[in-house]
């Protein structure tokens, strides 16, 4: 069944100046996903910002709660599978929260242009 569906769109030049982004990155994103946005061109480390804040926001619709609680961007990690697929990682936090709502599943997808980044959250109640 499903538990919340989330999405979100945002123009990617809103993390166009680098510094700020890199700021921004170090509070958003989890160890793993800062250390893959050091590793970037800064063009492909203001894309994947983009993206990772896109999703995260998706998931934090798909909760029904925003962005608030256990359900924080420092919680959870969107990495991706080997085929590139985007895939919700929740942290301690959240986990917890997601046990505790019955929460078994979640889908992501994360699709972009050359200015924009859109992505979906579907999360699945057992």
């Amino acid at each position: 069944m499903i538990y919340g569906i989330g999405s979100d769109i945002l123009e990617i030049s809103r993390f166009a100046d680098y510094e700020k982004s890199s700021k921004l990155a170090f509070k958003l994103l989890s160890i793993t996903e800062y250390n893959i946005f050091e590793e970037l061109t800064q063009s492909q480390a203001i894309s994947y910002l983009a993206k990772q804040f896109a999703c995260k926001e998706a998931v934090s619709k798909a909760f029904g709660t925003g962005i608030r609680g256990d359900v924080v961007m420092s919680n959870m990690e969107i990495l991706r599978d080997s085929m590139g697929k985007p895939v919700l990682n929740p942290l301690e936090k959240l986990q917890n929260y997601m046990d505790s709502e019955g929460i078994v599943a979640s889908h992501c997808t994360i699709s972009d242009t050359k200015s924009q980044v859109f992505a979906v959250c579907v999360l699945e109640k057992g």
